[in-house]
């Protein structure tokens, strides 16, 4: 009895045992199928890690890019302020020109008068010379 109580408690155990076993070996059947679906994942991660590099670095090129357009701006900027200036010193002079060129005008027109004038008069002496001869 006691020995059959024994062999049907060591039956028991060894189809635990079994049982164990197979569901150990199921598990790790799951973990094998899981880790073979895992692999195209772990790609796909390595994909977008590369894509995420590659647009990291065009961020940084075009940052760059921005910064040496905001440079070149604020040199075209300051070459602009310059040319206005220059411009406005332009305007100035071309109005100074006119107003020189118009003073010369009265001068010249004063001074043919004066010519004119100096003329009749030479004109005039010319005549009582003559006549008084």
């Amino acid at each position: 009895d006691v020995n059959e109580q024994k062999a049907a408690a060591n039956d028991v155990l060894l189809k635990e045992k079994v049982d164990r076993m197979h569901e150990t070996k199921d598990l790790w059947n799951k973990i094998d199928g899981l880790q073979d679906d895992m692999a195209p994942l772990k790609t796909q991660i390595r994909q977008h890690e590369a894509k995420i590099l590659r647009q990291t670095e065009e961020i940084d090129a075009l940052e760059m890019d921005a910064a040496q357009l905001r440079k070149d701006l604020a040199r075209a900027n300051a070459l602009l302020k310059h040319a206005r200036g220059e411009v406005e010193e332009t305007a100035k002079g071309v109005e100074d020109v006119h107003a020189l060129r118009e003073e010369l005008s009265h001068a010249v027109e004063s001074s043919q008068r004066s010519l004119d004038d100096a003329r009749r008069r030479l004109e005039a002496t010319e005549a009582q010379r003559l006549e008084a001869t």
